[in-house]
């Protein structure tokens, strides 16, 4: 007897099953931003050229978004503004420049950044904000 196949009640959308679209479905970046360093490299003829090494994997410009600007503390929507102003002016820098070219530039910070262990919270016992509720509501 031959097994008749049966058809899906549903399909999965194409993606890697987190929400996140696969490589191509997923805006293809033409501009980077590449970190790395000049380093003299010795050419068959002999001759030294100033080359740009970079890591591995570069940030992609053009497929980031600026952050959107929220909040009530005015020195972090300051910053959100520096941070969106720093992205365009990337933008518009490895937009200008020919294909198959870069600019290095010369002031550009690198931060290397390990994050942190989420915070935990306090043992009860030990903070001094919790208080007894049915006093503070007075219920009795």
């Amino acid at each position: 007897m031959a097994i008749k196949e049966e058809t899906a009640l549903f399909t999965m959308p194409k993606g890697t099953g987190n929400g996140m679209p696969n490589a191509e479905n997923r805006p293809q970046a033409t501009l980077w931003l590449n970190v790395g360093l000049t380093i003299p490299v010795e050419q068959e003829d002999g001759t030294i050229v100033d080359t740009f090494v970079s890591l591995p994997v570069g940030i992609p410009l053009d497929t980031t978004e600026p952050m959107v600007m929220r909040g009530s503390n005015r020195n972090w929507l300051n910053i959100v503004q520096v941070k969106n102003a720093l992205l365009e002016f990337a933008q518009k820098t490895a937009a200008g420049c020919e294909p198959g070219t870069g600019i290095i530039a010369s002031n550009l910070q690198v931060q290397f950044f390990k994050k942190g262990d989420a915070a935990k919270a306090s043992d009860p016992l030990e903070n001094p904000l919790m208080v007894d509720m049915g006093k503070l509501l007075k219920i009795a």
